[in-house]
């Protein structure tokens, strides 16, 4: 993702600051950051989102995480249905506010181009 990212800078630009007399980190700092910010948002939201996901999926391989706890306790008080409606609601909101907060970073991101 920011591979891609860095290679999405016009190359013309990153000369132009050379020859200006940039460093490589203001270089870095002031033109590819900026612009590559708004392009890399969406991409790591959706990986933020999927590793969320998959850390339920890590309960199988005995991996302790939330869904985990949720079969033990069902499994000590034989009530099934509540605490994995607990889980599926806290791994929802969980999973919005990833969301939530990449629409925003998007937004400003994008304002500032």
């Amino acid at each position: 993702i920011f591979r891609g990212g860095f290679l999405s800078v016009p190359h013309g630009q990153l000369e132009a600051a050379s020859m200006l007399g940039y460093s490589r980190l203001q270089i870095v700092t002031k033109i590819e950051l900026p612009q590559m910010r708004a392009l890399i948002t969406p991409p790591i939201t959706n990986q933020m989102i999927s590793l969320v996901k998959d850390s339920a999926l890590l309960s199988m391989l005995t991996i302790a995480d939330l869904t985990k706890a949720a079969t033990q306790m069902a499994n000590e008080t034989f009530v099934f249905a509540e605490p994995f409606l607990a889980i599926a609601v806290l791994y929802w909101l969980l999973n919005a506010s990833v969301a939530h907060a990449g629409g925003i970073i998007e937004n400003k991101a994008r304002a500032y181009q």
